[in-house]
Order: C-alpha cells, then structure tokens, then sequence
C-alpha cells in the first residue's frame, strides 16, 4: 500500500509552507495549580526561583514545524517565513541537514511562544501563550515574484496559523489564488476562538480556491459553530469526529481532515473514513498536529487511498509525541512502524 512512496516524494514539485516561526519555551508539569501556588508564594515574598520545573526551548510555530516534518519525509519544502537575526540564524542551524529544504526569510520580528504541557489522564494537553511578533502582520505585500512563482509552481501550498496573522484573509486569498491548477491549496488555522466570525468569511471566500482545511477538534468546534452547525461535543466520539468532519466538507464544498488524539477523520460532504490514533506514551505533545499535516499533504500529493494518508499521518505524529527530543520522524521510521501494525 506504500509502494514506492519514497520514490513517489523525491518526484513531487516542492512544497510551499507559510508563514509563522515562533521560538518556543516548553514547560512541563503534572498539574499547572501547584505551579500556580508557587508562583503566588514567591510573589507574595517579593519573588524568588521555582527549581525542578522541566523545560526545554526549541524552534517552534505551525509553518516551521510542518516544514521540518516535511523536509524530514523526504519533501522538497520551502518555507516562507520573517525572523530577525537571531531567529535567523536559528533557522539556518534547524534546516543545515536538509538539502532538500530552502528558507525564504522576510526581515522581523519572530513569535515567541511558552507551551505548558500538563498531564492528564494518560495524556498532555497544552497550553500557550503567544508573542506572535510580525507572524502578526505578515500580508500579500510580503510576497514578491520569486514567491509568487513558487507559489504557482508548487506541488502544493500551505498556510499554518492564519488565526494570528490579522492580514491572514489577505494573504490567504492572494496565495490560494495565485496557485498553479494542480496545486494543493491546505489550510490550518490554528486556535480561531477570538476570530471564528472572521474565519468564517475567508473561507466563504475561499471557495473554489482551497482543497484541503485541516482542524483539530478545538479548531472544528469553533468552525462548526461560526457556519451554525452542531459542533463537536466535548466528550467526542469517533463517530462525532466523522459525522464532524462530513457536515464541515458538505457545508463548504471541499476536504475536510479533522486530527484529534482519538483518531482522526476526512471526509469530501458525502463520505467520511475514520482511523483511530496509535496508543504510544506522550512524551511532547506540542506540534504533533503540524506533523500530522506535513504526512497528510504528502498523502494527498503521492495519491495514497483515504485510509493509508491517515494511517500515515497518525503515524507520523505517534512517532512524534512519543519522542522526547520533540523530532519528527524520517518516511523510514514511519514504515516501518506501519510494517508492526499490519494488522491494526
């Protein structure tokens, strides 16, 4: 079933990731009220340290973390994004091993990003809390002719993190518009909850120029009620994740893919697939979604059947929240995991 994928991704025109880099502060805790008490102790004392707290930084946003994964399957990706010195330089460190990766860096100010991931219930749920820099202005002005070329060139186009962008509709629709006929045009919003109204309309508008939307189960739940649909409950089952995914793809006449922790499901308005999630230990869970993209784009771009592209896609984001140093995996780590579960 993934015959020649390899071959099949080493083929593909590059693929065009936009626009946001963050640099991201991990803190992880076994529940955020104790860390909340010690806060408030020190304060009241007039401050002082908080020891044994785990940490760790690393290179962050949607757009960069999809790159990566990308660039790291094996893609020819190219990452359209704005960063000042130092997040440049740290940009250039990240993508040095890929020779099949190439960074169009605009002049700004990159987004800064604290992520507390606390555990619950077996799993880590985050939280963040956002800087979002010039992430928050980043509009069609941005984009030149070599972008725009790139752009119309493209296997397939993506934009992560429209939610922060405040010239997200303008970009978005310069972007999608300008694509190649046979380029993928996907979308991830991320966290819409203070623009779900405005999300709304973009995508109005977008139709006809946007293949593939692709939510987690916040992101549905926002959509769903911003277009008057019956939202994703809170306690969701696989069978509310495809009937989710199938009333989202009717409604705005395209692919829907909806990731959660469950499983996940796509679904074109009048079918929806549901495959559920690998049962790993969760040792990260911050950009495990933007994984999951980077394995769905190139599903839909290697033309893998609607149960390999998920199965490859929650696949890839197991092997990412399993790991501890937050590394997405290589296509090789990928099949051959698949190759243990060829019953599952």
């Amino acid at each position: 079933m993934f015959e020649n994928l390899q071959k099949k991704i080493k083929l593909l025109k590059p693929v065009v990731v936009m626009h946001d880099f963050f640099i991201d502060r991990i803190v992880r805790l076994n529940d955020l009220d104790s860390l909340i008490d010690a806060l408030n102790s020190k304060l009241k004392v007039g401050g002082g340290s908080i020891r044994g707290i785990e940490q760790d930084e690393v290179k962050g946003g949607n757009a960069v973390n999809t790159a990566y994964a990308l660039a790291k399957l094996g893609a020819r990706t190219f990452l359209i994004t704005v960063a000042d010195e130092l997040g440049s330089s740290i940009l250039k460190n990240t993508f040095a091993p890929f020779k099949n990766a190439r960074l169009m860096i605009k002049p700004g100010r990159q987004g800064y990003t604290v992520s507390f991931e606390v555990g619950q219930d077996g799993r880590k749920p985050n939280a963040m809390i956002n800087d979002v820099g010039d992430a928050g202005s980043f509009g069609a002005d941005k984009l030149g002719k070599q972008e725009l070329n790139l752009i119309k060139n493209a296997s397939a186009v993506m934009i992560a993190n429209w939610a922060s962008n405040l010239k997200g509709r303008e970009l978005t629709l310069k972007v999608f518009q300008s694509a190649g006929k046979n380029t993928l045009c996907f979308l991830d919003p991320a966290d819409i909850s203070t623009r779900k109204e405005d999300f709304k309309k973009v995508l109005l508008e977008l139709r006809g120029n946007l293949d593939v939307l692709s939510l987690n189960e916040n992101e549905c739940r926002l959509t769903m009620q911003s277009l008057g649909l019956e939202a994703l409950p809170i306690n969701y089952s696989s069978k509310d994740i495809a009937d989710a995914a199938k009333k989202l793809a009717s409604e705005l006449s395209l692919n829907v893919d909806v990731h959660t922790p469950l499983g996940c499901s796509t679904s074109n308005g009048k079918e929806s697939l549901y495959v559920k999630s690998f049962e790993v230990g969760v040792n990260t869970s911050t950009g495990a979604g933007d994984v999951w993209d980077a394995a769905d784009v190139l599903g839909y771009l290697c033309g893998l059947n609607e149960n390999d592209r998920l199965l490859l896609a929650n696949v890839c984001a197991a092997l990412f929240v399993s790991k501890k140093d937050a590394e997405p995996p290589t296509l090789k780590e990928s099949l051959d995991f698949i190759s243990k579960f060829e019953n599952y």
